[in-house]
């Protein structure tokens, strides 16, 4: 699934349990993605297009325990409230994570990330 080019914003729980969906791209458009956006769903690749913007992430959005998660591209810094860089614990619990990249936008991984 790819998120049409119009979106701004991810709401709260957009994707909470969307079994359906085990592909997504978020484009350069979204600037924000709220809380939990894809809990409980089967997501294996997920891709966050390049952009020079910051893609800010409201408190409590993560990643973690994204179980199924295979193939992760990150073409952007993410702003997590407390830092401008992708944040500590973001991706935790990963554990079927095959593949990393990063997008030449990128510029600070934070420990503990992954």
């Amino acid at each position: 699934m790819t998120i049409p080019s119009t979106v701004k914003l991810i709401d709260e729980a957009a994707f909470y349990q969307c079994a359906a969906i085990t592909e997504i791209t978020i484009p350069a458009s979204v600037d924000s993605i709220a809380s939990g956006p894809f809990i409980g769903s089967p997501i294996e690749k997920l891709a966050i297009d390049d952009s020079p913007n910051v893609l800010k992430l409201h408190t409590n959005v993560d990643f973690r325990g994204m179980n199924s998660l295979k193939t992760l591209y990150i073409g952007r810094n993410l702003n997590y409230p407390v830092t401008p860089s992708i944040g500590r614990t973001l991706f935790w619990g990963t554990v079927a994570l095959e593949s990393l990249t990063f997008g030449d936008y990128v510029t600070e991984i934070q420990e503990a990330t992954f």
